[in-house]
């Protein structure tokens, strides 16, 4: 005489696929004001990795001069490291201060995603901005 058992599998011991989030976006702050991207694209040419986010009335910049993972830090007097920001009114602000980690840079899913936290200031009358929060996710890299 045989005994069959119809117990369901142990589904403790099945360990849940990671899914990973593949939503594209940039989100940040402007002095605690959240800036609500519409477009948003990365290249690198000559050097130069460049993130773009712009709406209808601002656009946002990053140049730095790589195209690996790690973190770039910007200066007042960085000639490579630079992040530019135009306001509504046509008023820019360039880095003076901060930090931009590039979390992933996949050249072959043409991505990149990382975080950026930092200070401009504008040439014209010395005022500044607080650029934080700022993260993206799954920007599309669109020509290397």
């Amino acid at each position: 005489m045989s005994i069959f058992s119809c117990k369901d599998k142990d589904s403790s011991s099945t360990a849940n696929p990671i899914i990973k989030d593949t939503k594209v976006y940039f989100n940040c702050k402007i002095n605690n004001v959240n800036y609500v991207d519409e477009t948003r694209f990365a290249d690198y040419s000559f050097g130069t990795s460049r993130i773009v986010s712009h709406n209808e009335f601002q656009l946002i910049r990053f140049d730095f001069d790589d195209d690996t993972t790690g973190t770039y830090v910007f200066t007042p007097n960085s000639t490579t490291n630079i992040i530019s920001y135009l306001d509504s009114n046509s008023k820019e602000y360039n880095s003076i201060s901060g930090s931009l980690i590039i979390t992933e840079y996949n050249k072959a899913g043409k991505v990149i995603s990382g975080t950026f936290s930092g200070v401009l200031k504008c040439a014209i009358d010395n005022s500044q901005i607080n650029l934080t929060d700022v993260k993206f996710y799954y920007v599309p890299l669109t020509q290397f």
